[in-house]
């Protein structure tokens, strides 16, 4: 009887234990990317270029023609809203109960339980970037003049700014902003440095200096969610990564073929950090790259359709989210958006060492079976990979 018993559990182990050899065998392999979609979003967006889940079914998309709020579980439209200008900016507070879109007339903010507008303002010259805080503060960075930006902080119980008047003046022309959960302030990039914004007391202190030559080409900035990496976005020279525990920066640059980018084309039009730290990028090349921001590495790619290849794009824009459980990507291509599963999955760490500690315990104790301690020590180190 322990005999049948230890045979039945060393089957299963074995079977588990080489599960990721076979789901690995591509995902190691840059040169051979994986392709595949789960769903097209069939809306009426045209152009869509700023996107973000809600939650795990409901997205909204931005594009020239407006914003829509749509069900991917039932595949209908819940909400739209019809413009004639296209989308700049998209940002949504941490439970994603807040939306706030601007364009390049106004900033309006959306309740995404009702999909009704809480709030909304003129833009006084057509761009502005937004970014909420962890208690939902909203920041706007935008245009005063052609050479000068200003930020305004704008707290829940405030109206939207008078964008004339109110707000802390900076002589840059505004960029992609982020918020930085270390300190409950946002990065601002200017000149080749990256700045803090403390928005309690409003000032702007130096952070970094970006680590790449002609500095004047950062293009954007994207943070982790909890604050530990902050990603650096050069229009031609690519990504870099700077990690804020221990101040080192990493130069990240993968292209599936070797060649340059023409027409001075933006190298990763868009970003996302998932909840575990990867970090999604939207190449040049039409393809979604995958990078593990703890090893600085890059561990899977997958081609993209050719017919919704973006056109070389000179800004970024937020074409690409992560759903809240991180299972599925959305991303915004040329005229639509499509659905695919993520190349990865969120574990509960403590559960896995636990059950991985109990596999590798049984194995070592299966006696009645006679079994090489080689094939064991093979078993033993693919489960560990699981």
């Amino acid at each position: 009887m322990h005999t049948t018993i230890n045979e039945i559990t060393l089957s299963i182990l074995i079977l588990i234990s080489f599960l990721p050899l076979y789901s690995m065998e591509n995902a190691n392999k840059l040169t051979s990317p994986r392709q595949y979609y789960r769903d097209e979003i069939n809306t009426s967006i045209k152009k869509p270029e700023n996107i973000m889940y809600l939650n795990n079914d409901t997205v909204a998309i931005g594009g020239s023609n407006g914003l829509v709020f749509f069900d991917l579980k039932t595949n209908t439209l819940l909400k739209k809203y019809k413009t004639n200008v296209p989308t700049n900016d998209i940002a949504a507070n941490n439970d994603r109960t807040l939306l706030t879109l601007s364009d390049h007339l106004n900033i309006k903010e959306y309740n995404t339980d009702t999909f009704c507008i809480k709030r909304e303002a003129s833009l006084p010259r057509p761009q502005a970037f937004i970014a909420y805080a962890n208690d939902n503060d909203l920041l706007i960075y935008h245009n005063t003049t052609p050479h000068m930006g200003k930020i305004i902080v704008v707290t829940q119980d405030q109206p939207m700014p008078n964008f004339t008047f109110d707000g802390f003046n900076i002589c840059a022309i505004p960029q992609p902003i982020s918020y930085f959960p270390n300190n409950n302030s946002f990065l601002i990039q200017h000149l080749g440095y990256i700045f803090m914004y403390e928005k309690k007391i409003s000032f702007l202190s130096y952070f970094i200096k970006c680590p790449i030559r002609n500095n004047t080409k950062i293009i954007g900035i994207e943070c982790s969610k909890d604050g530990k990496y902050i990603v650096l976005n050069d229009k031609s020279k690519g990504i870099s990564i700077y990690n804020t525990q221990t101040n080192s920066i990493t130069p990240f640059t993968y292209f599936h073929n070797a060649k340059d980018s023409s027409y001075d084309a933006v190298r990763y039009p868009s970003m996302a950090f998932s909840s575990n730290n990867v970090l999604a990028l939207l190449s040049w090349e039409n393809t979604i790259q995958y990078c593990d921001c703890s090893i600085n590495k890059a561990f899977d790619q997958t081609y993209l359709h050719p017919s919704q290849a973006l056109k070389p794009q000179h800004s970024l824009t937020k074409r690409l989210s992560f759903s809240l459980d991180d299972t599925h990507i959305i991303i915004a291509l040329e005229n639509k958006c499509f659905v695919l599963p993520t190349p990865f999955k969120t574990k509960p760490l403590q559960i896995q060492t636990l059950f991985m500690i109990h596999l590798c315990w049984v194995l070592q104790n299966c006696q009645s079976i006679e079994i090489s301690k080689d094939i064991i020590g093979v078993i033993i180190r693919n489960i560990f990979e699981i």
